[in-house]
């Protein structure tokens, strides 16, 4: 070679931003009906275009995309800004699942993690020898506001938690309310960097652990005795 040569950082120049909202009502036959409103920005919101594009119609991206969560059913959809890539891809789906099954029950069990609920690991080796590439960095944002059908005591709940990576890589947030017959659990799981070293590795599984643990915990409703 005439010229020099240079290494090159291949960094993510925008992180993987995802925000969801669901709100919600509990009926007394145990199901919520509701809205959930997702704004997607940075490489999220790129995927996303790129898969929507795959189909001939946004019809048809929903019409899959109901197939593939059997325990939901999107009854109406509401797509905008596929093509403006300087805006956020905002989809927002009035929805229908089942909540729980205990419809005559005095007690109900609830698991409020109904969306992007993680149940299993990702990081499972003992031992990790190489860097960790999680593609970019990351922002997280789920809110979800429950309405319950009737005057409800809440006996237990998820815990309250704030976890962190070593030297500010990341952090979880959860925190659960209850007022007004009305529940709100809100999380924020955050990654500032797109590559963690093999000695980060084991902060990385206890850090997702940590969070799966926490997410095994149900809410616990009682009707008050009259």
């Amino acid at each position: 070679l005439k010229k020099p040569s240079y290494w090159i950082d291949l960094k993510a120049a925008q992180k993987s931003v995802t925000n969801y909202t669901l709100d919600g009502v509990l009926t007394q036959d145990g199901k919520i009906k509701g809205t959930i409103t997702t704004y997607s920005l940075g490489y999220d919101a790129f995927n996303k275009r790129k898969e929507i594009k795959k189909y001939n119609t946004v019809e048809a991206y929903v019409e899959k995309l109901d197939e593939q969560l059997p325990n939901l059913r999107i009854i109406s959809e509401e797509i905008s800004n596929i093509d403006s890539l300087d805006k956020p891809l905002t989809e927002k789906y009035e929805v229908e699942f089942l909540a729980h099954n205990a419809t005559n029950a005095t007690q109900i069990y609830l698991n409020p993690f109904f969306i992007n609920r993680v149940t299993k690991n990702p990081f499972n080796l003992n031992d990790r020898t190489y860097p960790v590439d999680l593609g970019t960095a990351s922002d997280e944002r789920i809110v979800i506001n429950i309405t319950l059908p009737e005057k409800y005591d809440l006996l237990e709940k998820p815990k309250d938690i704030a976890i962190a990576l070593p030297n500010s890589g990341g952090r979880y947030l959860l925190k659960t309310t209850f007022e007004d017959n009305k529940i709100v659990i809100s999380q924020y799981k955050q990654f500032n960097r797109s590559i963690y070293t093999s000695e980060e590795y084991w902060y990385l599984k206890e850090f997702f652990s940590k969070i799966i643990q926490n997410q095994k915990t149900d809410l616990l409703l009682k009707k008050p005795t009259k």
